[in-house]
């Protein structure tokens, strides 16, 4: 009686510290978030719809919009051209106000997430400043900006950014080692280990 009694404690144990093995695994897992694209994509909608509203409030109804260089350009200008507030012509056609759109900043970058090494903290960002010629004098607007941030699993990153698109990916900051990965797993697989072995020595003194 006493050694089926230690066999049976010896099997919750071993099941117990691999419960909290797998446990600790999946404890912080999320949902898979929006890819990057699709994040910056906000912030481009975002800033198009200030834009238009900076220049409505001057009562600038149609403007010649002219970005200068940066790859992600092309979004912040499909944004701008799909505004219902200020209607934005891709041809100056001799038309004035103009407007002149410097992007400098668009991107996407990821942070160190204290306390948790398997996650990061995102960040999405853009930045942009407007030169509006008027037919007086031009109106500089130095700063339109906005940003998200969330948090996010280092395992996602391969699934949220995409390749064609070099605004969408960033550097991943070096994974720091926590309590738990120094001595948390090596205890438990030593323990499993130790616990296995017992209970095979058990059952074959049998």
């Amino acid at each position: 009686m006493p050694l089926y009694f230690i066999k049976k404690a010896v099997l919750l144990v071993f099941f117990a510290v691999l419960g909290c093995f797998f446990c600790t695994s999946y404890i912080f897992a999320q949902p898979t978030p929006q890819n990057n694209f699709s994040l910056l994509e906000a912030l481009a909608s975002r800033a198009a719809d200030s834009v238009a509203l900076l220049l409505k409030s001057r009562n600038i109804e149609r403007s010649f919009v002219q970005f200068q260089s940066h790859p992600a350009n092309w979004l912040l200008k499909e944004k701008i051209l799909q505004s219902n507030m200020v209607r934005f012509l891709s041809d100056t056609n001799g038309i004035r106000p103009s407007t002149e759109i410097l992007l400098k900043d668009f991107a996407v970058r990821y942070f160190p997430y204290p306390g948790e090494a398997d996650s990061l903290m995102r960040e999405g960002q853009i930045i942009l400043s407007l030169i509006i010629n008027s037919n007086t004098a031009p109106i500089v607007i130095p700063n339109i900006s906005f940003k998200i941030r969330d948090f996010i699993a280092r395992n996602d990153i391969l699934f949220l950014e995409e390749s064609q698109h070099s605004f969408t990916r960033a550097p991943v900051p070096p994974h720091e080692t926590t309590f738990w990965d120094e001595y948390g797993e090596p205890f438990l697989f030593i323990a499993a280990a130790v616990i296995t072995l017992a209970l095979l020595f058990t059952v074959r003194s049998q």
